[in-house]
């Protein structure tokens, strides 16, 4: 059987130093594999009998590479199903690949529970190391898509938008900070807090729209509770990107918050002397804070 094969890398967060800004749902695609054939494969559902590629013979079908604690995932399953619901009766196939045994064994027991809560409508599989293998698995989403007439539903998310502004405003506060340091411009000064006022009200509105885009896909419910309730059950699980990423951004928002009381109790003597050093050391941690906040959202995306 030959067929066009594709892989469709899903949320690719780029690293903060290559470009911070681009710390978003960006879908990527590798043609590593096109005019090949599917390397065959037989798996066991948790629920349901055995499938294997020769099922779907004749017939287009994606492999999702995902893990159980990933909100990413869980946005991507959504989008799956809905495909899968309105195209099953055409042939399309799906099949859902927890990859939970190659990364985080120990969460492989919520694999079932996810599959029922998310009511997925097609088999869902435990990975084993020769699927991962044969399908070059790199990191989670991935969907593997054999044949090429596949179109994929888009992400439905608000923060892969504006995470794209605290970002921009922190690194322009930072850029006007140096250049009045280095040409003492009193017009620079302003210019820099006005970029620290909006850094901070903009992530507040990112923290927002992240907890509720990740709340879309925990079943029925506000989404907004649903994902405080999700990052509560993950705030302390050390293994998980997302717990490290979600820690990252509050200390980004604490510190600016910090720095804005700084700048405006303290008045244009926190720029000066000694302060206006301790004031530069801390702009300096914050942009490292953001630096490695978006290194690890790429580890969401990919491992």
């Amino acid at each position: 059987m030959k067929t066009r094969l594709f892989l469709a890398l899903v949320c690719a967060l780029l690293v903060a130093l290559r470009s911070p800004s681009h710390a978003a749902l960006r879908p990527a695609e590798s043609n590593e594999f096109n005019g090949q054939e599917a390397p065959a494969f037989s798996v066991t559902p948790v629920k349901g009998d055995a499938v294997s590629m020769k099922d779907f013979k004749g017939h287009p079908v994606l492999l999702n590479f995902f893990a159980s604690w990933c909100p990413p995932c869980r946005e991507e399953i959504t989008s799956l199903s809905h495909l899968y619901k309105q195209y099953s009766k055409e042939g399309v196939a799906v099949v859902g690949i927890a990859v939970d045994s190659l990364v985080t064994p120990e969460t492989i027991g919520e694999v079932k529970p996810l599959a029922d809560k998310l009511a997925i409508p097609y088999p869902v599989v435990i990975a084993t190391g020769k699927i991962a293998e044969d399908y070059h698995f790199k990191g989670f989403p991935t969907t593997v898509v054999i044949d090429k007439e596949i179109v994929t539903a888009p992400p439905r998310q608000w923060h892969p938008l504006l995470v794209h502004f605290p970002i921009v405003f922190l690194t322009v506060e930072a850029l006007l900070l140096g250049l009045w340091r280095l040409t003492g411009k009193p017009a620079h000064e302003p210019l820099a807090y006005a970029c620290l006022h909006l850094s901070l009200w903009t992530m507040l509105i990112v923290a927002v729209t992240g907890v509720h885009d990740a709340g879309l896909d925990l079943g029925a419910g506000n989404p907004l509770w649903l994902g405080l309730r999700d990052r509560w059950q993950q705030a302390f699980r050390w293994h998980s990107s997302i717990t490290v990423h979600s820690w990252l951004a509050l200390a980004l928002v604490a510190i600016t918050a910090a720095r804005l009381l700084w700048r405006r109790f303290v008045g244009p003597g926190a720029l000066r002397g000694g302060q206006g050093w301790a004031y530069g050391l801390v702009t300096l941690i914050s942009l490292w804070i953001l630096t490695a906040a978006g290194y690890v959202g790429g580890m969401i995306s990919h491992k």
